[in-house]
């Protein structure tokens, strides 16, 4: 089973996590945020351009779970509005099923 695990700033937007599927369409999304940020989910297929913003409303808590199905090659969560606070972060997980 795919996973990527990676911490990153979200002071700022911009920072990303990205998990290739290898045939799977099932993904477990976890975050564990210092503070509240906002997230966008993104596709692609074979090392295409990013389709962002495909799934939005991962806004207003620090933590978050859920379980998204696609049929994209690769899937990224991305940070689309930081916190503004120095040295936050957030962990993210996926996990492909």
């Amino acid at each position: 089973m795919p996973t990527e695990e990676g911490t990153i700033d979200i002071e700022t937007s911009g920072d990303a996590v990205a998990l290739r599927l290898v045939g799977n369409n099932i993904v477990d999304v976890h975050i564990r945020g210092d503070a509240a940020a906002d997230y966008a989910v993104d596709v692609r297929k074979n090392g295409s351009d990013w389709i962002e913003g495909v799934r939005s409303g991962y806004s207003g808590s620090a933590n978050y779970d859920d379980v998204l199905e696609t049929g994209a090659d690769e899937i990224r969560l991305r940070c689309t509005n930081g916190t503004g606070t120095a040295d936050n972060s957030a962990t993210i997980t996926l996990m492909a099923s």
